[in-house]
């Protein structure tokens, strides 16, 4: 958009502008500095025995408690059980209950139904046809069993079929999302509608598998599902030969047929982990890209109500990130968990904030001297978040169940300051602010720009850009170039400057303007 004339005299200008870090985050990686925004851990709490235990999932329950589901070695019937933890708003135990038989078994979701009662999806080794069946548990308010069902591939004894999603439908039954995989048969996406007693009422299977691929190697499968407001279902997973599966999304109706499906692809390979349906009755998907030698980074996509792409962010922490679970947030960004760590490391859970173009915010690392992880995030009611995973670096076994509680941040609308450095001169010089709008391919958007709280623009558009900085005496310097053909034509450069007293990293951001 053209700046109007009249805000502008035609003479060369340099203005300051003031940023918290978090925006200059975005354009340059995860840079060291962060703001008063990144939230404080308000307590954690592990919960397992003496073996391997650990979170896979985790809701918040009516009475503003949790619930959590995993996995235990520690307790239970058989080699591993279904575990489910309930908590009160502290993540104080209330109780704990084990599900399963006398082989291996485990939750991996669970939501709490219209009767205050719990439903769990998982996997099963102990009960069911097949080598491995989709389990799927019903407890009342107390974690007391009522019923259990297995659903799987059908005269494939060899086929592996495991439940990763479940969420109540408007008719009170049941959707399932997960795998089913055979030698013979390959893999494929799982869909699975249950009425409210758990009685199979369909199943479909979904994959992009063409004729000329080897089934035996080829790798697909569903990781969650929501219901649409048209009664639909939206469901995320991947699908693709072994080493190149793709992120799949598959939108089907009512009765699980398929309306549309898309795949992405970023990196070498990339899986789809988790779908929420944002406030623009769009799709936000977390998945995890694998980028060869340089490991896996988060990998975040939006598309629109159809699955056609608006865009999609990386988030690189350290060799290997993985990113389990987003939600969108009160302020229209999102919240993903995972895990990252360095190649031959310790892994820990980390939490990453982005905007609502998917512009990163901040980033907080978890954990302590162990192995450790992130698998599921809600936002709590008082803005903070709660997070299921799994810890060596704390509890009392080999592994535990870890459930964290992180504050809500503190957010600062602006920080203004007088720049430090001298200026050339015949310059003018102020402390100026502005809100970012938008950040894509094509440029930049900045609304509200003031100086020394007076409004002088109200949009301006910046076309694209390149972006470089290095540190420079202990403060990171920004250089923007932009096109030659804009008006926009000498470079820009500032730096990021730490108030010791308030911990607040300010970018004094110069830029000249000629006009013709």
């Amino acid at each position: 958009m053209a700046i109007p004339s009249p805000l502008f005299p035609k003479w060369n200008i340099i203005v300051l502008l003031t940023i918290v870090a978090g925006f200059i985050a975005f354009f340059i990686g995860f840079a060291s500095a962060q703001t008063s925004e990144v939230p404080e851990v308000e307590w954690n709490k592990t919960f397992g025995g003496n073996e391997w235990d650990s979170g896979q999932s985790v809701q918040i329950t009516s009475d503003g408690g949790y619930i959590i589901v995993g996995r235990t070695e520690s307790f239970g019937a058989g080699q591993s059980d279904v575990y489910l933890i309930k908590t009160n708003v502290n993540g104080t135990k209330q109780w704990e209950k084990t599900l399963g038989g006398s082989d291996a078994d485990s939750g991996y979701a669970v939501q709490q139904t219209s009767d205050s009662g719990y439903i769990i999806a998982g996997y099963t080794f102990s009960f069911g046809p097949n080598y491995v069946d989709v389990y799927l548990v019903k407890t009342d308010s107390n974690g007391n069993m009522q019923w259990q069902r297995t659903f799987g591939m059908s005269g494939i004894p060899s086929a592996d079929n495991r439940g990763y999603s479940v969420k109540q439908t408007s008719d009170s039954g049941y959707i399932i999302a997960g795998t089913t995989q055979s030698q013979s048969a390959g893999g494929k996406a799982y869909l699975i509608k249950t009425d409210s007693n758990g009685n199979l009422q369909w199943e479909k299977k979904f994959t992009r598998r063409t004729a000329g691929e080897n089934v035996s190697l080829y790798f697909a499968g569903a990781k969650d599902v929501q219901q649409t407001s048209d009664g639909g279902y939206i469901i995320v997973g991947h699908t693709g030969l072994v080493l190149e599966p793709k992120t799949y999304l598959i939108k089907t109706d009512s009765n699980g047929n398929m309306q549309w499906d898309r795949t992405f692809s970023k990196g070498e390979w990339n899986t789809g982990e988790s779908v929420q349906i944002t406030s623009d009755s769009g799709y936000i998907i977390s998945a995890t890209e694998h980028i060869g030698e340089e490991g896996h980074d988060v990998y975040l996509i939006k598309t629109d109500s159809n699955g056609n792409m608006q865009w999609d962010r990386t988030f690189d922490g350290s060799k290997y990130d993985y990113g389990y679970e987003v939600q969108q947030t009160s302020d229209g960004g999102y919240i993903i968990v995972g895990d990252t760590s360095q190649a031959g490391g310790n892994s820990s859970a980390w939490l990453i904030k982005a905007d609502s173009f998917g512009g990163y915010r901040w980033d907080k690392v978890l954990g302590g001297i162990d192995y450790d992880g992130g698998s599921s995030v809600k936002q709590t009611s008082d803005s903070g978040y709660i997070i299921a995973g799994w810890t060596k670096s704390f509890g009392a076994g080999e592994s535990d169940v870890w459930l964290i509680k992180m504050a809500s941040p503190i957010t600062r609308e602006s920080c203004v300051r007088q720049p430090t450095h001298s200026l050339p001169p015949n310059y003018t010089a102020g402390p100026w602010s502005f809100d970012i709008a938008e950040v894509n391919g094509d440029g930049l958007v900045i609304r509200n720009l003031m100086a020394v709280n007076n409004p002088l623009l109200e949009e301006l558009s910046i076309p694209r850009f390149k972006l470089t900085h290095k540190i420079v005496g202990g403060f990171q310097e920004i250089a923007i170039e932009f096109n030659e053909t804009t008006d926009f034509h000498h470079h820009q450069q500032g730096n990021i400057e730490r108030d010791i007293n308030t911990g607040i990293d300010t970018l004094y951001w110069g830029f000249e303007k000629k006009f013709n």
